[in-house]
């Protein structure tokens, strides 16, 4: 009951009057940050409140782009791609707080500023990105896994310079084509709009998700596969 309410807000989001918008951000103000390590069941349906929010309530875009960036900086993979256009979108707003991140080793914001303009991404960054796309990926005939954070590297290898970023796209390209060939599943269905949505923000679980220490905190039950 409580995750379906929190479903059915983010279905009428888009709705919501101002006054409403106002109190239900008032509501999530104090889930924005929980203790490391931890996560809510409803993060997702937090983003979307936020983000609708955002579009259709000028007023309180600041404090719905707040919530956002605060979900972006613990739950990047939640984001889905209208989620992440909002804050495209709002960059004089979340700049900075962006650019915070970025200091402190956060690829996805380091990604979103890269994808508005691309001198933003340190040479470093780039090269680390280009590195990790030159990696073999662990797809396989019948089995492929989503959230390799390609798309967020590719924002930040553009950086690099043109002959670099070209062959470092083409390598990547090459490899995929190569692990495709032979799959039962066609292309299209490779990239699920999901997948792309995991693979834009991933962290690839190691930086951001450790599966076996984090725990809910809208429950007193550990991390585990839904029933």
């Amino acid at each position: 009951m409580f995750l379906s309410a929190y479903r059915i807000i983010a279905a009428l989001a888009d709705r919501l009057t101002a006054g409403d918008a106002q109190a239900v951000l008032g509501l999530l103000g104090e889930s924005v940050s929980v203790p490391e390590g931890e996560y809510r069941r409803t993060d997702e349906s937090h983003i979307l409140i936020a983000a609708a929010i955002a579009r259709r309530h000028p007023d309180l875009r600041a404090e719905a782009m707040r919530h956002l960036v605060g979900l972006c900086e613990r739950e990047p993979h939640l984001f889905d791609l209208s989620a992440t256009a909002v804050i495209q979108t709002n960059l004089e707003l979340v700049g900075p707080q962006l650019r915070d991140l970025v200091q402190h080793d956060h690829r996805q914001a380091a990604a979103l500023l890269a994808a508005a303009d691309r001198d933003t991404a340190s040479r470093e960054g780039a090269e680390a990105a280009a590195e990790r796309l030159r990696q073999p990926t662990s797809n396989t005939s019948g089995h492929y896994a989503i959230g390799t954070g390609a798309i967020a590297d590719s924002l930040l290898a553009r950086a690099l310079p043109a002959r670099i970023a070209q062959n470092t796209s083409e390598c990547f390209c090459l490899k995929e084509i190569r692990h495709m060939r032979g799959r039962r599943t066609a292309p299209a269905t490779y990239l699920r709009r999901n997948d792309v949505r995991s693979d834009l923000f991933s962290t690839s679980c190691r930086s951001n998700r450790d599966d076996g220490a984090r725990r809910q905190t809208n429950s007193t039950h550990r991390r585990q596969p839904a029933a």
